[in-house]
């Protein structure tokens, strides 16, 4: 009696523990949102988003460069969910020589630092005529997202019973059917939440945008902000205007997460359990 007793007052501990934790960690995350938010309210209120969105920057309006954003994570969505996902496919229910070693490549370019590869990148575009375009930008994140993608895509489709596979090929599917009719739409929420992540990589990178992009007319929002900062004086209209353009930076992000919240819970456990 007193041993299960002991063990429920531990375990009430633990909860009660990790519930501090998260509440913890969730105001870390909040914190610099509501002081954004906050200030970009100060002196002026709602003017400062007006400021923001009526003003030129660098020759372009702020609508205009988040366009810029879309488009360039739209690219990169596209192609990463469409690689991975055949990849992760090929990678979990084709059998081919040398699978498990191109497997781990693959997943090793995990290793290296974006950042690293910045020079050559450069050099390499400019060779072939995609400097200062979409393309630049988000064949590059496509790249650096792709191990990763074919990682959670493998892990998705090996969820998913190879007795599918079997079935269908007895009602004589080929092997793109299969994957387009059987097991890509049964793993619809892995593919949206790899969708999702992209977008929020694509759409918040400044690394990328400001080492490949130089024409104004292709400026990202995060580029915007950044200009914005540094080339106004610090007033109070300043300060406001600067905060604002981040908080709008936040809304489409923020949009994204609150429509498709339960596709990402799902897809994070699509790979949990295997048939």
């Amino acid at each position: 009696m007193s041993n299960g007793s002991s063990l429920f007052n531990l375990t009430g501990r633990v909860k009660i523990i990790v519930g501090i934790l998260l509440l913890f960690i969730t105001e870390i995350w909040l914190v610099p949102m509501f002081s954004a938010l906050f200030n970009s309210l100060k002196f002026v209120g709602v003017q400062n988003y007006i400021y923001v969105l009526t003003s030129k920057m660098n020759g372009i309006y702020f609508l205009h460069a988040l366009i810029n954003s879309f488009i360039i994570a739209a690219i990169a969505v596209f192609l990463t969910s469409s690689v991975s996902a055949l990849s992760g496919f090929c990678f979990s229910k084709i059998q081919f020589p040398y699978r498990n070693v191109f497997y781990i490549l693959t997943l090793s370019l995990l290793s290296i630092p974006g950042i690293t590869i910045l020079i050559p990148l450069f050099f390499t575009l400019k060779k072939i005529g995609l400097n200062n375009t979409f393309f630049a930008v988000a064949l590059p994140q496509v790249a650096l997202t792709l191990p990763f993608g074919v990682l959670l895509m493998r892990n998705a489709f090996d969820s998913i019973h190879n007795d599918y596979m079997a079935a269908a090929s007895i009602d004589g599917a080929n092997i793109y059917q299969i994957f387009w009719k059987v097991y890509l739409p049964m793993n619809t929420p892995a593919v949206i939440n790899l969708a999702i992540l992209q977008f929020v990589w694509s759409f918040q990178d400044f690394l990328l945008p400001s080492f490949l992009l130089s024409k104004r007319s292709l400026t990202t929002a995060t580029q915007m902000i950044s200009s914005f900062n540094r080339t106004q004086t610090v007033s109070p209209k300043d300060i406001g205007g600067y905060n604002a353009g981040i908080v709008l930076l936040a809304v489409p992000v923020i949009i994204v997460f609150l429509i498709f919240s339960g596709y990402i819970k799902k897809g994070l456990t699509s790979g949990g359990l295997k048939g």
